[in-house]
């Protein structure tokens, strides 16, 4: 579980990539603001793939706590 939590962050970050192949997405936000030197936006873009990121790793974080069997429980950080 931890491998899958591991790939689906590096995934939500690789997208944002994705902007610069014409894909679109938040990483959108982000290319914009570094060819047009506006800050906000690139800050926009930024923030919402952290938070996603962050909030996919908890949520993630939480399933696996509670798909782990109990006699495991001890050894899971």
């Amino acid at each position: 579980m931890a491998g899958v939590r591991i790939a689906v962050v590096m995934n939500i970050g690789i997208t944002a990539i994705a902007a610069y192949i014409g894909a679109g997405g938040l990483g959108t936000f982000i290319s914009r603001g570094i060819t047009q030197t506006d800050i906000r936006q690139l800050l926009t873009g930024a923030v919402c793939v952290s938070i996603l990121a962050l909030l996919s790793d908890y949520l993630l974080l939480r399933l696996q706590r509670l798909l782990t069997p109990p006699g495991l429980k001890l050894s899971v950080s």
